[in-house]
């Protein structure tokens, strides 16, 4: 008596998951591990199949093993909107009305016109007392795809930079790089294309980092304070607003004594957001 064919699983050098997995069913107790999901055998099933259902221990674990699944079954699966501990959603890249005219081709970024393809998978966590500490659910497409296997070397969504190109733009940016001379030289380097996005991306999380919980004002303090200036030069900060142009000046003694910034809060406030800083200080004198 012929049996239905099991479910793809991890690759034999991992060990399965205690139960059989008939077609189109996950049992509710199987939950990958990382190293699971990083041996499993993606080559299984046919093209734009979906992702089996298996459980996940954090929502970053079900986003990789759902965009590896994608890419290895000729689509690929960005995320389109999630909430933060409660769900997330991941549409096919063709999903949405194509924005340029028929016939015209963006040869810098994807080659692969939208069709409002209809296809998402989502990851879902409950958040009902008793079952806070319950897995990800992984949840499958209730439509198919609209279209046939696309070229995914040619979609530049959800294309994170490893690690070492990763240290490799925050080098080039700290030596005063321009992020679109930083993409030429990835695209060069890396052997693949990098949007200009990914660079800026890359670049405001490192920065996002390295303030920390400080506000920009207060890591300029710690910096000037950990570098070899003179704590008792008076600091000028000149203030020029990027919209207008005025010049607004706001000064301190530095560690104590209070900033000069009314006049700059009254113009950013009811005029403008941004501005851009000029500062003047001693440096220490050795001793």
């Amino acid at each position: 008596m012929s049996q239905d064919p099991p479910m793809p699983g991890p690759s034999s050098t991992v060990p399965l998951p205690p139960v059989v997995r008939p077609t189109g069913i996950a049992p509710e107790d199987v939950v990958l591990t990382l190293q699971e999901i990083e041996m499993f055998d993606y080559t299984s099933g046919a093209p734009l199949d979906e992702p089996p259902r298996y459980k996940f221990n954090n929502v970053d674990e079900l986003k990789k093993f759902a965009q590896t699944w994608g890419q290895a079954h000729a689509y690929r699966l960005p995320v389109s909107k999630s909430k933060a501990g409660k769900n997330i959603y991941m549409d096919c890249s063709l999903s949405g009305e194509d924005p340029r005219p028929a016939g015209v081709e963006r040869i810098r970024e994807s080659k692969n016109r939208r069709c409002n393809c209809p296809f998402r998978v989502s990851g879902h966590k409950s958040s009902a007392e008793g079952h806070k500490n319950d897995p990800w659910e992984l949840r499958g497409s209730k439509l198919p795809h609209n279209h046939g296997p696309i070229d995914i070397q040619y979609e530049v969504v959800h294309k994170g930079l490893p690690p070492d190109a990763q240290d490799e733009v925050g080098r080039l940016y700290s030596l005063g790089l321009q992020p679109a001379a930083i993409q030429r030289w990835l695209n060069t380097t890396q052997g693949r294309f990098v949007s200009l996005r990914t660079i800026y991306n890359t670049t405001a999380e490192q920065r996002r980092k390295k303030i920390s919980n400080e506000t920009p004002i207060q890591f300029l303090l710690r910096t000037v304070r950990d570098s070899n200036w003179d704590h008792d030069t008076l600091l000028m900060i000149k203030v020029n607003c990027s919209t207008c142009g005025l010049l607004i000046q706001g000064r301190w003694r530095w560690p104590g004594g209070s900033i000069m910034w009314s006049s700059w809060i009254a113009h950013t406030k009811q005029m403008h957001q941004t501005i851009r800083f000029c500062i003047l200080w001693g440096k220490r004198q050795p001793t």
